[in-house]
């Protein structure tokens, strides 16, 4: 019995950080989906806060019935994290390059604007009316 407390407080880093990362991809997937502003993401926040512990509650007691098998215990500890690893970092990777597309989409919009002006005349977009310098004839 001792041994098996001894050996599963080595995966308790690992279950706390499997925890982490199932707070942080429920909270960031969660916001990526519905676009939260301000306080609207608090749902979210507090069901990772559930879900994150309970998971590494999960897992550390299944480690602690594993026993210490030590090969068994290293292919689950892999598993934890590959799944700990992906769970952060999908959302993030989401998160950026939908940040990144509004970046362009926005540009875009700014320069069909600019374009379009019609006093831009025959040379379109390439300066303000302001800002132009007029030659002597």
């Amino acid at each position: 019995m001792l041994r098996r407390v001894a050996f599963s407080l080595f995966e308790l880093p690992i279950a706390v950080g499997l925890g982490f990362a199932a707070f942080w991809g429920v909270f960031a997937l969660g916001c990526a989906i519905t676009h939260c502003v301000d306080v609207s993401g608090a749902g979210w926040m507090l069901l990772g806060m559930i879900a994150g512990p309970l998971l590494a509650l999960v897992f550390w007691i299944a480690m602690w019935r594993v026993g210490p098998r030590f090969r068994r215990r290293l292919i689950w500890d892999a598993v934890a994290l590959v799944v700990g690893v992906g769970a952060y970092a999908v959302p993030v990777i989401l998160s950026e390059i939908e940040t990144a597309r509004s970046v362009a989409a926005s540009r875009n919009r700014a320069t069909d604007l600019e374009r379009a002006r019609p006093e831009a005349g025959p040379d379109k977009g390439t300066s303000a009316p302001n800002l132009r310098i007029e030659r002597p004839r």
